[in-house]
């Protein structure tokens, strides 16, 4: 879950395993030699076997020396997930770095080096993180993709060694760039965040719905875009209403419009008080004086706060 880029380096871990192939005089004195004659001494009961010591356990007793598990290792030019959650992200081992049973080792020994980095590319595209979903299985947590081996060696991919020249550096190319910045999930953080139908109304994406029916909508072309006009039908402006498209400038102009809604929330509150104890007709002023200053008083002749008061 760490993986936020195509491609995991050493310096990005913060643990290491070590493998110990040699004999053990030669790291006496060290951690790891202490480490392995404890394993040869101590004993660890299970439901299927008696107490013996490591050594004498069959997977163990197989090997020799008993602790040596370098010739289990064989570090891919890439990794494979076994578990995808919103996200498709297929990292390059240029380290050669071992993997843990969450991950499997890719390996392409008849591909050449620029012939791998090409299929790199290729596993990290849009097509093969489409392709992979027709593939494993769901479990678990909503939208949870586990893919096994078999799966995997199912999946089509696109054969790198027919790419031309051209086309293999514009792969590469790619890859190179999106090895410089963090990718991204499928959908976004307030979607996986949502849990409730009601949640899910309030966040769906550039949509915005009016009424209680929501039978009418709009739909925006950036969120902040969105999240603006729904503020703005919020304190009641209505009709044709010019505003930034682009998120950066609509989020500015909406923090804006907060802010000073808020500074003036405080004081029509003030006045409302002033003019009544009771808290229902509080919020009734109120919300009078908001409309007043939010889209203007009305012509001569019309209703007056008195007015209201009065019923």
């Amino acid at each position: 879950m760490k993986v936020d880029r195509p491609v995991v380096r050493a310096r990005d871990l913060d643990r290491v395993v070590l493998l110990v192939s040699g004999p053990l005089a030669a790291i006496k004195g060290t951690y790891a030699y202490k480490y392995i004659k404890h394993g040869e001494e101590a004993t660890y009961a299970s439901k299927k076997s008696r107490a013996v010591p490591v050594p004498q356990r069959s997977t163990c007793a197989a090997r020799h020396p008993w602790y040596d598990l370098t010739g289990l290792v064989d570090p891919g030019f890439a990794f494979w997930p076994k578990s995808q959650q919103y996200r498709h992200i297929i990292p390059g081992n240029p380290s050669k770095i071992v993997c843990n049973c969450n991950l499997y080792d890719l390996g392409a020994k008849d591909l050449n080096k620029d012939e791998q980095k090409v299929l790199l590319a290729v596993l990290n595209s849009t097509v093969v993180g489409l392709f992979k979903t027709f593939y494993g299985r769901y479990a678990g947590t909503e939208g949870n993709l586990k893919t096994e081996v078999i799966d995997v060696n199912l999946i089509d991919v696109p054969d790198p060694r027919g790419a031309t020249a051209s086309v293999a550096k514009r792969l590469t190319d790619s890859l190179k760039s999106m090895c410089k910045r963090d990718i991204g999930g499928f959908v976004e953080t307030s979607l996986k965040e949502c849990h409730t139908y009601a949640r899910a109304l309030e966040i769906s994406s550039e949509t915005v719905y009016f009424g209680k029916g929501r039978r009418q909508h709009i739909v925006c072309q950036s969120r902040g875009e969105a999240e603006l006009v729904a503020r703005m039908a919020s304190l009641g402006v209505s009709g044709e209403v010019c505003v930034p498209k682009l998120n950066p400038n609509a989020m500015k102009l909406l923090h804006f419009v907060n802010a000073r809604h808020e500074k003036v929330e405080k004081r029509l509150r003030e006045l409302a008080a002033s003019r009544s104890g009771d808290s229902d007709t509080q919020e009734q002023v109120f919300k009078l004086l908001e409309r007043w200053y939010v889209v203007g008083k009305p012509a001569a002749g019309a209703r007056t706060v008195d007015d209201e008061l009065k019923g």
